[in-house]
């Protein structure tokens, strides 16, 4: 239906500028790549820190899935990643989109005018919607924001989905000592809400 269609539309718009707000710190690094831009070794951390976010949320949810498969999908996963985080998947892109925020950050902070060459003049005129943002400030008024609006964005929306598993997990194993004992002992990462859960709590 038309009207279900048009419904949809500000679910939309927000996704995209939510992808577009994650994008940002890659077109950053870009921006300065094309300036001639020397990254030191905080730039090389956040990398590094973006490839571990990624590592503990693929492992994690590759590990849950061999689990579930071998024991049954109601079973609870304590081993592995889970030993010490309750939601690595979550977790896991936090640290990720963090360290892509700043890494887009430290790019930002290399920001010169652009070296006038025929190498950079024909790539940047080569690449359709770049060329127009040619100053270091216009770039940091557009890109930089974007930035910081799409770390805000998908943290809050892991905080949230991070927050609805915790209640959906106590719901259903909130009675079971297992499940209890392994509250206590993990982090659930950032979440809206964190439940606490003793022997004495009821569901």
């Amino acid at each position: 239906q038309q009207g279900g269609r048009l419904n949809r539309l500000p679910f939309i718009v927000t996704c995209a500028l939510l992808y577009l707000g994650l994008v940002a710190p890659g077109v950053l690094v870009f921006k300065a790549s094309v300036r001639g831009a020397q990254f030191g070794s905080g730039f090389r951390l956040a990398l590094l820190g973006m490839y571990v976010g990624w590592g503990v949320a693929a492992f994690g949810d590759l590990y849950k899935s061999v689990v579930k498969a071998k024991e049954g999908k109601d079973a609870i996963v304590t081993g592995g990643p889970y030993a010490l985080l309750r939601h690595p998947n979550y977790t896991g892109e936090q640290l990720l989109w963090s360290a892509n925020f700043v890494a887009g950050l430290l790019a930002a902070a290399t920001l010169h005018p652009v070296v006038r060459s025929r190498h950079t003049k024909h790539l940047l005129q080569g690449l359709h919607g770049f060329h127009a943002l040619q100053s270091p400030k216009a770039i940091l008024l557009t890109w930089l924001p974007l930035s910081a609006l799409g770390l805000l964005g998908i943290i809050f929306v892991l905080m949230q989905a991070t927050a609805g598993l915790e209640k959906r997990q106590r719901e259903k194993y909130g009675e079971e000592e297992k499940y209890r004992s392994w509250f206590r002992k993990t982090w659930p990462g950032l979440a809206l809400r964190s439940p606490r859960v003793t022997p004495e709590s009821s569901i």
